[in-house]
């Protein structure tokens, strides 16, 4: 075993350890940043470059279902704001 890989699993290991995640594997924690990454408005684009996807497409099939929690916290993110143009646009038509 690589000298390097050896230290570098000792360390992770010992990471995983304290944070009572023993027994998570490398693609969990993969998916569990992309998933992160993707829930944040990362664009998907970038969420794969860091994953080292070949291409994005292959992103586009493993985390499409994350997009749709991205949409509803985009539109409920949006709803007070839309709520207050219509309260300002109809004050103003009131007052005209």
């Amino acid at each position: 075993m690589n000298l390097i890989w050896s230290s570098s699993r000792t360390t992770l290991i010992g990471w995983l350890k304290a944070m009572g995640l023993l027994h998570a594997r490398v693609p969990d924690m993969r998916h569990t940043y992309a998933s992160s990454q993707l829930l944040a408005y990362t664009p998907m684009l970038e969420v794969s470059r860091a994953l080292g996807h070949a291409s994005i497409a292959h992103t586009l099939g493993v985390y499409t279902h994350i997009q749709p929690e991205v949409q509803d916290n985009a539109s409920a993110a949006a709803g007070p704001i839309l709520g207050e143009v219509t309260r300002l646009s109809e004050t103003m038509s009131v007052t005209q």
